[in-house]
């Protein structure tokens, strides 16, 4: 007996994979686009209809009409061109001496490719160093190679101990050494 549903429920399952690969082909589609379109035509006119009989059910009597004839859709028009785009500041590189000091505005990115260089924070917060995900506070020497971000535009910076080699992106001021 357990040998005879097995096999009951091996032929239902393979008729049922025929069947769905059957009714899936190309050439016997679920909807026929013909079809389609024929039920499209048929809508458009039971709505026009719906719509003529809705306006003039609301028009007083007397009142002439006029049959609601849908007017052709406006032709798209030519795109015009997008506004030009600034491109980005590029990075720069940039040599500092010892004893200078680089003040960013809000959004600056650095990294320090040579020399020596401490942070400058404000009351509100350090640099964000990218690389290390830290905030670097005053005082704390930052690594070479560190992508660093200024997050506001309240005097932080770097201060450089040495010759130093930096890429900027971005707003910034150089304060010579005194």
């Amino acid at each position: 007996m357990p040998k005879k549903w097995f096999w009951l429920v091996g032929l239902l399952g393979a008729g049922m994979l025929f069947y769905q690969v059957q009714a899936t082909t190309p050439q016997d589609p679920l909807i026929s686009l013909s079809y389609l379109e024929l039920r499209l035509d048929s809508l458009k006119i039971e709505v026009k209809q719906w719509i003529q009989e809705a306006v003039q059910s609301m028009t007083p009597p007397g009142t002439p009409t006029d049959p609601i004839t849908p007017t052709d859709p406006i032709p798209p028009t030519e795109p015009t061109e997008p506004p030009p785009i600034e491109p980005s500041p590029a990075w720069q590189v940039i040599n500092l001496q010892k004893g200078d000091k680089v003040l960013a505005e809000a959004g600056c990115e650095m990294i320090l490719r040579a020399g020596k260089a401490y942070a400058i924070a404000s009351a509100q917060g350090g640099l964000a160093d990218l690389t290390a995900g830290v905030d670097l506070t005053t005082g704390v020497e930052v690594s070479t190679n560190h992508h660093l971000l200024v997050p506001r535009s309240d005097g932080r910076g770097l201060s450089f101990t040495d010759v130093s080699y930096l890429m900027i992106k971005g707003i910034y001021v150089i304060q010579p050494a005194p």
